[in-house]
């Protein structure tokens, strides 16, 4: 009798000490990275400065983290004021080129577990803040996000907390960019085949068409 008790007590004492399972990589379980990542940082950051004055992106929040493999979050806001597809382009622009910067950056890709680092383990975040699509027309994008792969395009509706719905756009990040390299692919074409029509049509977001320099006249 003696020998039951004292064995039920080590299975409940043993059993207790373990450790829960583990959780999903949920924002607050994850952990910041503890080594130098000096280098690393300087890659994004470099980057970043140039988001801020090519596509007047401005950062509000970074994180590199790991979990299960080598994840990157950046949050920005913007007074772009930008449709669909325009929005589409944007966050295709972003996602590539942040991806080729660390790939190709001896530096920061000896940081990365697995390599070469993908959209899939990116989070890309873009808060449109123009009181325009606020105030005037809610349908333009508000809200653009990249998550697991996934893109997100919300309207500006979705600022209104008066409504219960909003206007939403979800497409796998794989299409999004098939989808702005066929746009783009088209638009060159048209324009070699018809090169005076393009003169006077500028672009709220210059990375989907570059504007052609007009010629001053004297």
């Amino acid at each position: 009798m003696n020998r039951c008790f004292v064995a039920i007590v080590m299975l409940l004492i043993f059993t207790s000490c373990q450790r829960p399972p583990p959780r999903g990589l949920d924002y607050e379980d994850r952990v910041l990275i503890q080594f130098d990542t000096d280098e690393f940082s300087q890659v994004v950051w470099e980057y970043v400065v140039e988001l801020k004055h090519d596509n007047r992106l401005i950062l509000e929040e970074a994180y590199v983290c790991f979990g299960d493999s080598s994840n990157i979050r950046l949050q920005f806001i913007t007074q772009h004021i930008l449709e669909l597809c325009e929005a589409r382009a944007l966050l295709v622009d972003v996602v590539e080129g942040l991806l080729d910067r660390i790939n190709h950056s001896k530096s920061a890709s000896a940081f990365l577990d697995p390599y070469p680092l993908t959209a899939d383990q990116l989070e890309i975040y873009i808060n449109f803040e123009s009181y325009y699509g606020i105030y005037d027309d809610p349908y333009y994008i508000g809200w653009v996000a990249l998550e697991k792969g996934m893109s997100y395009f919300y309207a500006f509706n979705l600022k209104n907390k008066t409504k219960d719905f909003w206007s939403v756009r979800t497409e796998p990040y794989f299409k999004s960019r098939s989808f702005v390299l066929f746009e783009r692919e088209g638009e060159q074409k048209y324009k070699e085949s018809h090169p005076a029509k393009h003169v006077m049509l500028p672009e709220r977001y210059e990375g989907l068409i570059t504007t052609p320099q007009i010629p001053a006249r004297f």
